[in-house]
């Protein structure tokens, strides 16, 4: 097959190849009937050489397929329901190589108009080096629904730039198998800010905000994420977002410079099932999370180990309700239902290695022995919740032995 029409076919057909990945249970793509593909390519050998080009010449749910490239550019799609992606959205050295880049002078790499309710997509792109956002989903008053998937949002934004999300804000659609690496803002969410209706299988590395949420802030859902050496004033990774749900992801690292240091909450409806929190940091309470008093904060099987916080040197600090978790010796709090403690977790120390990868992080549990087997509750189903019925690794929950463990993951 010649390259031009190998590559038109590929928007087609890239619903069924992902359903070669390993979590095709719950990240299949569902296709839209696309239109058009137009095809861009520096070089001269596709429909196009610029994005937007290709978007200006686009009809609603035309597919934009970009080419390996480094675009210079700050594309709009405006009002237009467009399927944007690179030429192989699951080939990592694709997605690495397929770049829009800001030059540290462009507000944006890309931005959609307002309120655009009808799913686009955007997939297997890079953005990097722009001043406010790398991907701009309509504005925080009237967000777009975009869904993100497998894209990378690398070095975006700064400390003294007075915007919300640097790498990725304000989509409503969902956000999977992305990474945010080197985000920088002045103000919330320096890897995402926005109303996602969830975030999945994300990685967050080194993202640091001044004020809130080092790398989130918004999503109604995180799941089986990674959350390593983020910095925030408060919530280093994550923070001040109602009504969210958190399971089977890591916490390591993180530093906030004043309270929790990978979580802050200050509002209501948050839960947090079957994480685990290593080595955070907080400069005053909270070493693992910190939420203001009255807020409800429902905290159920996680592992809290090696945390800690400057004033208040305990995991959870004013956390409401702590049942089924792990404590190490000596931090176990007074109150909960089923809180266990030990010296260690014991928890294997992997290193994830590759380029997008934390430092330390993947805390497996270990070994048969480790007081985290056994002894976590699966989610009542009540509150909104969804039956926890799967780990970190897409394993089965419960495991082997029949009953839940403690943690992102089930031995």
């Amino acid at each position: 097959m010649n390259q031009k029409l190998k590559t038109v076919v590929s928007c087609a057909l890239v619903g069924a190849l992902v359903s070669l990945g390993s979590h095709t249970r719950v990240f299949a793509d569902t296709d839209p009937s696309v239109g058009t593909t137009h095809v861009v390519d520096q070089d001269g050998n596709g429909d196009f050489t610029t994005i937007q080009a290709a978007v200006n010449a686009a009809s609603n749910t035309d597919c934009i397929l970009i080419r390996p490239g480094t675009y210079f550019e700050e594309v709009d799609l405006g009002s237009k329901r467009l399927f944007l992606e690179s030429e192989d959205i699951l080939d990592d050295f694709t997605v690495a190589t397929t770049v829009i880049h800001g030059s540290d002078t462009r507000a944006t790499c890309m931005k959609t108009g307002n309120g655009v309710t009808q799913d686009s997509w955007v997939r297997g792109i890079t953005f990097t080096h722009a001043t406010d956002h790398g991907l701009q989903c309509g504005t925080e008053a009237s967000p777009a629904n975009v869904f993100v998937r497998r894209c990378r949002f690398i070095d975006n934004g700064s400390l003294t730039n007075g915007t919300d999300g640097a790498g990725l804000a304000y989509t409503t659609g969902r956000v999977l198998e992305c990474s945010f690496r080197g985000n920088e803002t002045e103000e919330r969410g320096a890897g995402y800010f926005g109303e996602s209706n969830s975030v999945e299988q994300c990685i967050f590395v080194g993202n640091e905000a001044a004020d809130n949420g080092g790398a989130l802030s918004g999503a109604s859902k995180v799941d089986r994420s990674e959350f390593y050496d983020n910095v925030a004033e408060n919530g280093g990774a994550i923070a001040n977002s109602p009504g969210i749900l958190i399971t089977n992801s890591i916490f390591s690292k993180n530093v906030a410079n004043n309270h929790g240091g990978a979580m802050y909450f200050c509002k209501s409806g948050t839960r947090v099932y079957n994480c685990t929190f290593v080595l955070n940091d907080a400069d005053n309470k909270g070493g693992a999370m910190r939420e203001v008093k009255g807020t409800g904060t429902k905290i159920k099987s996680n592992i809290f180990f090696f945390n800690t916080a400057g004033t208040s040197g305990d995991d959870t600090s004013d956390c409401s309700t702590r049942h089924y978790c792990f404590f190490e010796t000596g931090n176990k709090p007074s109150n909960g239902n089923g809180n266990v403690q030990a010296a260690s977790p014991l928890l294997v120390y992997l290193p994830l290695g590759g380029a997008e990868s934390g430092e330390d992080g993947n805390y497996h549990i270990a070994n048969s022995n480790s007081a985290c087997i056994g002894n976590g509750r699966v989610l009542d189903g009540s509150n909104n919740d969804t039956p926890n019925d799967h780990d970190f690794d897409d394993d089965a929950r419960p495991g082997s032995g029949g009953t839940w463990d403690i943690g992102a993951d089930e031995f």
